[in-house]
C-alpha cells in the first residue's frame, strides 16, 4: 500500500469571487447612458440647467414648464426627442445592479507507472450564480410607465482529459 501512495499525486485548487455591482453605468447608444447624453448635448448649453429637481436629479421640479408640458418628477428634457436622455436622470433614476456568485475548481490526478511513464486526469468546473436588476424609472422620457427588469442566471461548465 505505501508504494501505491508514493506513486500517487493530487492537486486541487479551489478559487471564489463574490462580485456585487452596484448601479453600472449604461453603456453603448442605449439610453441611460449619461456619458453620451452629455456627448449630444449642444456645447453652448449648461448642463447645470437640467439638473430639475435637486432631490431628484433630472426631473421637473415643482413649479417649472417644460416645451413638451412634462409633469412634475418626469424626465426634464430640451425637446420634444423622447430619445434624447436628460445626463442628471440617465446619471441618478437609472438602477442596473447585479450580484454573481463564482467557484472555479480544478485538479489533477496522477499515477506514476515508472520513473518515466505515467497516466494522469484533469478536470475543472466553472460556477457561478449572476442575479440583476435593471430599472428604467416610470417618467423617462421614451417610456413613460417605466420597465423593470430581473433575472437569474446559474451556470456550470465542467471539463476534463486523460482518463
Amino acid at each position: 500500500m505505501e508504494n501505491l501512495v508514493k506513486k500517487v499525486t493530487f492537486n486541487a485548487k479551489i478559487l471564489y469571487s463574490n462580485e456585487d455591482a452596484k448601479n453600472r453605468p449604461m453603456v453603448s447608444d442605449s439610453p441611460g447612458n449619461a456619458v453620451q447624453a452629455l456627448m449630444l448635448l449642444p456645447p453652448n448649453y449648461d448642463v447645470n440647467d437640467m439638473r430639475g429637481n435637486p432631490d431628484k436629479p433630472g426631473a421637473v421640479a415643482e413649479g417649472m414648464t417644460t416645451v413638451d408640458n412634462k409633469k412634475v418628477g418626469e424626465e426634464l428634457q430640451l425637446s420634444y426627442n423622447l430619445w434624447g436622455q436628460n445626463p442628471w436622470w440617465a446619471a441618478y433614476q437609472y438602477i442596473n445592479n447585479s450580484m454573481r456568485d463564482r467557484l472555479i475548481t480544478s485538479g489533477t490526478l496522477r499515477y506514476d507507472i515508472t520513473s518515466f511513464l505515467y497516466i494522469q486526469a484533469k478536470f475543472g468546473m466553472d460556477y457561478y450564480i449572476r442575479k440583476s436588476k435593471s430599472l428604467t424609472p416610470q417618467g423617462t422620457g421614451y417610456v413613460l410607465g417605466g420597465i423593470i427588469n430581473e433575472g437569474k442566471t446559474q451556470v456550470r461548465e465542467i471539463t476534463r482529459s486523460g482518463l
